[in-house]
């Protein structure tokens, strides 16, 4: 087991979770962004969404027009990193299956934004690794919910 190259794909995956909640204005995306929201948001909801359009188009401050689909923050980042170092303390098919368990509830309570099928295949990678007589893959299909 090459503990460096677990470690690089915690940190890969957790760097991911990280870079989709840190915010970077752009304004020709957030423009099309609010846009979204105004064509699919409720009437009750789309004077206040213009209203951050026009500050948008305008080059005044606007609120991250992208914050309506995150579903999870730095708190749930720090938990699953959390998780996957605790599993690295404690390597084996039980210690395996809580892992996921774990997962499933935070991505859950994440609305299921925590795991994607790029995060899944490079979850499933780093435990192969830890794991390589056991086949991951299955227990992960059998026991997750993503």
């Amino acid at each position: 087991m090459d503990l460096d190259e677990i470690k690089n794909l915690i940190e890969l995956l957790v760097e991911d979770l990280y870079g989709c909640i840190e915010y970077e204005p752009n304004k020709e995306n957030d423009i099309l962004c609010f846009m979204e929201q105004y064509i699919k948001g409720l009437p009750s909801q789309r004077p206040r969404i213009m209203e951050q359009l026009l500050h948008c188009i305008g080059d005044e401050p606007y609120e991250n027009p992208y914050a309506a689909y995150q579903h999870y923050d730095k708190k749930d980042v720090k938990e699953f990193e959390s998780c996957l170092f605790e599993y690295l303390d404690n390597i084996g098919e039980e210690q395996l299956i809580k892992l996921i368990r774990k997962i499933n509830k935070l991505n859950d309570i994440c609305r299921g934004q925590i795991m994607d099928n790029w995060r899944r295949e490079r979850l499933i990678n780093l435990l192969n690794l830890t794991l390589p007589n056991i086949n991951v893959s299955s227990i992960v299909s059998e026991e997750s919910v993503w």
